[in-house]
């Protein structure tokens, strides 16, 4: 029976040990997982508020977009008077320009409907590629990409308010 006692003794010892060096040593290190996670959220949360980093488009933008994308039905953001920023209407353009048939797909296109927000168009890489920057606001802070092939259709839009 002291034998038993023994051996409790000393598992209850070693379990002390065990769980004052996770104490000391652990908790810590979780603590400052957990405050960094925090931080990060906090940094993204502030970074993906697009209202911080832009200001309202213009009305005559609001009405253009709305107008030539044939949207205006469809969306809140094309109520007149509405206060709209360019990530707002970012899904009803990729939404607009992925719908149109394929032979529409072109830089044309996309120069008939958003010419007038374009900003660049990338040199074509040795196999043609080259993308176009449009920029409704015209503030650098959101851009839309259209990524054009070899043939001048486009194969992919980025628009996105950030993250990752």
């Amino acid at each position: 029976m002291r034998h038993n006692k023994k051996k409790v003794i000393t598992y209850l010892i070693l379990f002390a040990i065990f769980m004052l060096t996770v104490c000391v040593y652990g908790l810590p290190f979780f603590i400052e997982i957990y405050n960094d996670i925090k931080a990060y959220e906090t940094r993204a949360s502030y970074r993906d508020n697009y209202k911080l980093h832009t200001t309202p488009l213009a009305q005559d933008t609001i009405l253009d977009i709305c107008t030539k994308l044939k949207i205006s039905n469809k969306s809140k953001s094309c109520v007149a008077g509405a206060t709209v920023y360019a990530p707002e209407l970012f899904d009803e353009i990729k939404e607009y320009f992925k719908g149109l048939p394929k032979q529409n797909k072109t830089f044309d296109t996309v120069r008939e409907y958003l010419g007038n927000y374009l900003v660049e168009c990338e040199k074509p890489d040795p196999d043609g590629y080259y993308r176009c920057k449009y920029d409704l606001r015209g503030d650098k802070m959101y851009p839309i990409f259209f990524l054009f092939d070899k043939n001048n259709s486009y194969y992919e839009i980025i628009a996105n308010i950030g993250g990752s």
